[in-house]
């Protein structure tokens, strides 16, 4: 994994996202999805 994926990987995290990376037969693909813990709301 190169410096860019490393930073995009851990400032989505930090964000609740994660990021996932694979290849196809027209390329790569590359999907963004919220983390279970991004769908946690806090109470007062």
């Amino acid at each position: 994994m190169g410096m860019g994926l490393f930073l995009a990987r851990k400032i989505l995290g930090l964000h609740g996202l994660q990021v996932t990376i694979g290849n196809t037969e027209d390329g790569v693909r590359v999907a963004v999805e919220r983390t279970a813990a991004a769908y946690r709301t806090h109470s007062s």
